[in-house]
């Protein structure tokens, strides 16, 4: 089967300098036919590089992205922010694999191009890893490849029937992953999804459960004179000290 792709460019400001100094990262785009949800680059992806751009937390630690689509943000940690090793994750269907009722699941070819994007030399700084929400053990598993001090993501907070397994994702990374922090980013207006009001609302309780919760809205400006504005909302979980 023949899926269309389409290449983009990208280059970001390292903190470090504060000005566009990298060589541009390369990223593969899929049809939603192929990747679903993760066929292409989503501006809260572009959020998320941009912020981890600004900030030094990443240097020298091991990274995890969820659902990492085409693999921007891991990308970027590969190529700009001096970590350690980075794991992008994302589930798609194998070969063998029987569809799930009810799930928007990408093909296998979605893995692939996953692959071409972040595994671009023989360094294995960086890699990737079918990571499934809805089984701990997959989860588990990418923790012990990755090993990951900070885990990512971006736009993760889509249908309200992904809030239990992300929550239950997030909650075994904090517990059992060793991590710093779980840093998402979502979008705000005008593209808000019909989930973040209620995951919001569930993270801002459990800061009564044992975890540290920091929410905060993100402006980005698309050109130099500020005309055009997406606004996003980052969250950063940790586990209480």
């Amino acid at each position: 089967m023949f899926y269309p792709t389409a290449r983009r460019y990208f280059q970001f400001p390292s903190s470090e300098h504060n000005a566009v100094d990298s060589d541009p990262i390369m990223i593969r785009q899929t049809s939603f036919g192929c990747g679903k949800l993760g066929h292409q680059v989503w501006p809260s992806a572009i959020a998320l590089s941009l912020y981890l751009c600004s900030q030094d937390f990443t240097k020298d630690k091991s990274v995890m992205e969820l659902g990492a689509g085409c693999g921007l943000p891991s990308a970027v940690c590969r190529d700009i922010l001096g970590v350690d090793s980075v794991l992008a994750t994302d589930f798609w269907m194998l070969p063998t694999s029987e569809w799930e009722k009810g799930r928007l699941i990408p093909e296998n070819w979605h893995g692939i191009n996953l692959e071409f994007n972040i595994c671009k030399d023989a360094s294995k700084t960086a890699n990737i890893q079918q990571l499934d929400w809805h089984k701990p053990d997959s989860i588990r598993d990418a923790l012990r490849i990755g090993k990951p001090k900070i885990v990512i993501g971006s736009d993760l907070v889509y249908y309200p029937t992904d809030l239990e397994p992300l929550w239950n994702t997030i909650e075994i990374c904090l517990k059992e992953g060793n991590l710093d922090q779980v840093l998402l980013v979502s979008p705000l207006e005008p593209i808000t999804r019909e989930a973040l009001p209620e995951f919001r609302q569930l993270l801002e309780g459990k800061g009564k459960d044992g975890y540290t919760v920091e929410i905060e809205e993100l402006t980005v400006h698309r050109d130099e004179i500020g005309n055009s504005v997406d606004h996003f909302l980052r969250m950063s979980i940790a586990l209480a000290q």
